[in-house]
């Protein structure tokens, strides 16, 4: 599939296709996680038995997981936050904004570049934020 090309080599009809594909895959894996941990995370072990301490370890993971799932917007609204504050410095508008004599090659770059910074911001922000609460 086209999974490995660039965005900008993509027409828009297959990149929302490959996007949902991702997603689909994504929220799948996610759900089977849920669905497997749940399943024995709940059952009713005694103290003696060799997995008790693994069903515990899941219980806390799942409380783990669903107070991740509420960070997960609040990362992506700080990035796009920060993104819109950053914007407005000179070296945004110089990386960023597309001056009246630029090509198309470098308006797809300056639109790139603005993409990427946003893209860092949100795995950063996100992850750091999950880091601090899943480990």
């Amino acid at each position: 599939m086209d999974f490995w090309l660039a965005g900008r080599n993509l027409d828009v009809c297959r990149r929302k296709r490959l996007v949902r594909i991702a997603i689909g895959i994504s929220v799948s894996l996610v759900g089977l996680v849920i669905i497997l941990s749940g399943k024995h995370a709940v059952s009713t072990v005694p103290m003696e038995s060799p997995t008790w301490e693994t069903s515990i370890q899941l219980r806390l993971i799942l409380t783990r997981l669903f107070v991740a799932m509420g960070l997960v917007p609040l990362g992506i609204f700080a990035a796009v936050v920060a993104h819109a504050a950053f914007s407005k410095t000179e070296k945004a508008r110089r990386l960023w904004t597309w001056a009246p004599s630029d090509t198309a090659i470098v308006k797809a770059q300056k639109t790139g570049n603005s993409g990427n910074f946003l893209n860092a911001l949100v795995v950063s922000i996100v992850l750091g934020l999950l880091l601090g609460v899943l480990r």
